[in-house]
């Protein structure tokens, strides 16, 4: 199983997409909350605790080619030059090292199983060439978060099948929704390093986007679509809403809406009464939890709660009194 403390793995992986590299010593607090739609987000709801359900807040601290990130309890500490992950609890007092090369057979492994769950759904046939499609947009709206001058810039992907439309084929949309802080560059060391850290381990280690990514065929190539393209954004981004929809094709969504039909009517009697009263409050959790897009199936929301350029050394290094776990 993939070695995680927090959704923190999720929030690197995407940030890495939305800026480009600087070279400072960095320590930033930011607030962040992943949620997944369907049976993983229910899995997340289930297994993530608070976290899951409210957000966590995380200190990352960055200093050449080390990187201590602390959440609640529970942190790491991922040094490039040992190819070393140190993971620690400072509830328990204890610690435990992985070797990168571990992390890429668990990695291979998970995706593996991954990519053999998602077949079981559906009949695995030749993946068809995807188009993708790219938009910039400066909205032109401006305001202040802490203490910082943002801009909003709108990214925008598309990846459809190629020579079929959208009323045809469906599409899968990322839309991130970014206040940029242009004069800002501190924050892009943490990006930096997690893209450093991919390239070491060969991917991921989060659990949940490996199976995300082998559920929704094109998710992977919008996030490599931004990560080519955004070497225009200046600055860091202090605030990001970042959602990934997919947007069924004109004949599944008429056969979406008479099983929502069918469901939400429920037949008649005791049985039928509960089960309309249960899909319908399931209706208005999703149009409560973001009613502008209902097909999204994942939605990230990101803030930055503060940044510095200082380091100190019990930053990056373990916090005294743990001892190795067996």
């Amino acid at each position: 199983m993939i070695r995680r403390y927090s959704g923190g793995g999720v929030l690197c992986l995407i940030l890495m997409f939305i800026c480009v590299s600087a070279n400072a010593d960095v320590k930033m607090d930011e607030k962040s909350q992943v949620k997944f739609a369907g049976m993983l987000g229910k899995m997340m709801n289930l297994f993530g605790g608070k976290a899951a359900k409210e957000g966590i807040i995380t200190t990352v601290a960055v200093k050449g080619d080390r990187r201590m990130t602390i959440a609640d309890n529970t942190g790491e500490i991922v040094d490039l030059n040992e190819e070393k992950k140190y993971e620690f609890d400072l509830k328990k007092k204890t610690y435990k090292v992985v070797t990168f090369e571990q992390i890429r057979k668990e990695i291979e492994e998970a995706r593996q199983k991954a990519e053999k769950e998602a077949a079981k759904s559906k009949d695995k046939e030749k993946a068809p060439e995807m188009e993708i499609e790219f938009d910039v947009k400066e909205t032109g709206q401006a305001k202040t978060i802490i203490g910082y001058d943002c801009r909003q810039v709108i990214m925008t992907i598309r990846v459809h099948e190629k020579g079929k439309t959208v009323e045809e084929a469906g599409e899968l949309l990322l839309t991130a929704d970014m206040w940029m802080a242009p004069e800002v560059t501190a924050g892009k060391e943490v990006v930096d390093f997690e893209r450093r850290y991919r390239e070491k381990v060969h991917g991921t280690d989060d659990a949940q986007m490996l199976q995300a990514m082998a559920i929704y065929p094109g998710m992977d190539q919008a996030l490599n679509k931004m990560n080519s393209q955004s070497a225009d954004l200046k600055g860091t981004a202090i605030q990001t809403i970042m959602t990934m929809e997919n947007v069924p094709s004109k004949q599944l969504a008429q056969q979406q809406k008479q099983e929502q039909q069918q469901e939400s009517s429920g037949g008649g009697g005791l049985f039928g009464g509960l089960t309309k009263r249960l899909g319908g409050k399931k209706k208005d959790d999703e149009q409560q939890a973001d009613p502008a897009k209902k097909n999204a199936f994942m939605t990230m929301n990101v803030e930055v709660l503060k940044l510095a350029t200082t380091v100190a050394p019990e930053d990056i290094n373990l916090p005294a009194g743990l001892k190795l776990k067996d």
